[in-house]
């Protein structure tokens, strides 16, 4: 059987079929070819147009499969399959050559930065944010990112990595990161005081 993508025909090109095939009773034999040939070019035709107005994917009818899917691995909690998923829809976007003046496929490194970040991969969730803001992603939503992965990385302990992506990166908004900065850098400053308490007291003769 003929696969087009599973496609279906849009609903008046379907109709027109449908009245084509309804032919005259009992027509005079030397019509019934013609008929029959006008017929076919008909269904053809039709086909071929409905192919061309939808497109065909790389997966299933929709261009918008693969997102979908990348959805619901995140839902199911499935991060790295989810990751790949919208490394495969960025790669498809950027292969229709007539998408929307303002679509940005490289947005969804965004997300995929997310997903590193969620599951403690920090390094590849910096490298994700800093290819969506090289790749044209608006500074806001960048900026938010770095901030957002910078909290996330406070909230682990991990207090000189945070310092290191909000000084990297405060030219972006310095309004808010440095209030970031404030923070992180007094409870750096904190830590180390107690550690150097907690070394002196080891040190300390008995």
């Amino acid at each position: 059987m003929l696969n087009v993508c599973n496609v279906p025909l849009l609903p008046h090109i379907a109709n027109s079929m449908t009245k084509v095939t309804i032919l005259p009773p009992a027509p005079p034999p030397r019509y019934r070819s013609v008929m029959l040939n006008h017929w076919a070019a008909s269904m053809a035709l039709s086909l071929l147009l409905s192919i061309f107005l939808t497109g065909c994917t790389p997966r299933g009818s929709s261009p918008y499969d693969l997102l979908q899917e990348a959805e619901a691995l995140v839902r199911q909690g499935k991060s790295d399959q989810a990751i790949q998923r919208y490394h495969d829809h960025i790669a498809w976007r950027l292969s229709v050559k007539d998408r929307p003046e303002w679509e940005n496929p490289y947005f969804y490194l965004l997300l995929i930065g997310d997903l590193h970040a969620e599951i403690g991969n920090m390094t590849e969730a910096l490298s994700s944010y800093q290819d969506a803001h090289r790749l044209g992603i608006e500074t806001a939503l960048v900026s938010d990112r770095y901030r957002f992965l910078a909290h996330k990385m406070e909230l682990q302990g991990d207090l000189k990595g945070a310092l290191e992506i909000l000084r990297a990166h405060r030219e972006l908004d310095p309004l808010l990161f440095d209030a970031m900065l404030d923070r992180v850098s007094r409870a750096l400053t904190l830590q180390e005081q107690l550690d150097d308490s907690k070394e002196t007291d080891a040190n300390a003769p008995r």
